[in-house]
């Protein structure tokens, strides 16, 4: 800390009016000033030094404590409360909620007989889901994640060859349970439409993917070409499957994908089906 310094010389002389105090303050004159303005004046500037040193000094860092990482994937110093989370119940769990919201739809569905049906306590479905809202998002994803895989794309040789690939036949059952899980999606995203981006990451995205990575692959073979706007283009199916699904309520199907992929894709692509 440095030192105070050192006061004014008494006052030698008459005192000056009181209206030239500040402009002797200012040009740090205390000859013609009353000993105690010097004084204050030291004062103020030995505690403003003091103040300076202070804030220009360094924190010391605390001590480095060996975190953990707890079940729900945060990092805590402290050790998690409860019991530790099994996470080979989740794809468990989604399938019976799966079950559950194909049943009743998305108003009937609740968390507790969510619980109820997989044999869970309600405590480790909400440790899992904070929403329903956020379950439903999850089945969406489940159901997607059955869907593609990016590790094993078909690779025919052409674009359009792979596109057509990815479609697989599906059983009326399996058709009429998706089709209402998306109707309960379209219901919660009616009720709450903050979630619409969420949405669109778990039913359009992974598909947007898929199409980039077929698209880039074309590209590198040179069957289409090195300006086209594949960052656009590879959402025109997704999107519409999912404007097909949502609004109009029907499903994707091989003779819809063929005109999508034929009339507007492949045009825009700039190649020509022979």
């Amino acid at each position: 800390m440095p030192k105070p310094l050192a006061r004014p010389p008494p006052l030698n002389g008459p005192p000056r009016r009181s209206d030239d105090y500040p402009i002797l303050l200012l040009r740090r004159d205390f000859s013609e000033l009353p000993s105690h303005f010097g004084t204050i004046y030291y004062r103020i500037l030995t505690i403003s030094v003091i103040i300076s040193t202070v804030i220009s000094m360094k924190p010391v860092p605390a001590p480095k404590t060996k975190s953990k990482r707890s079940d729900s994937g945060l990092v805590s110093g402290k050790k998690p409360l409860g019991r530790k989370r099994d996470q080979s119940r989740d794809a468990e769990i989604i399938e019976v909620a799966l079950s559950v919201l194909s049943e009743i739809g998305y108003d009937g569905m609740t968390m507790d007989l969510v619980a109820a049906k997989a044999k869970a306590g309600k405590g480790a479905i909400y440790r899992r889901w904070s929403s329903k809202e956020n379950l439903v998002l999850d089945i969406v994803a489940h159901l997607k994640q059955q869907q593609i895989d990016t590790r094993d794309l078909p690779d025919t040789g052409t674009l359009r060859g792979d596109l057509l690939a990815l479609f697989k036949t599906e059983s009326p059952d399996t058709t009429e349970r998706k089709l209402k899980v998306i109707a309960a999606l379209s219901a919660m995203l009616a009720n709450h439409p903050h979630l619409s981006e969420a949405a669109n990451q778990v039913m359009v995205e992974p598909w947007v993917e898929v199409y980039t990575i077929l698209m880039k692959r074309a590209r590198k073979r040179g069957e289409i070409s090195k300006i086209s706007d594949i960052e656009t283009l590879s959402q025109i199916v997704p999107s519409m499957a999912a404007y097909r699904a949502l609004i109009l309520r029907k499903p994707f199907d091989q003779k819809f994908l063929v005109s999508l992929i034929d009339g507007v894709l492949m045009p825009a692509l700039g190649i020509t089906i022979k």
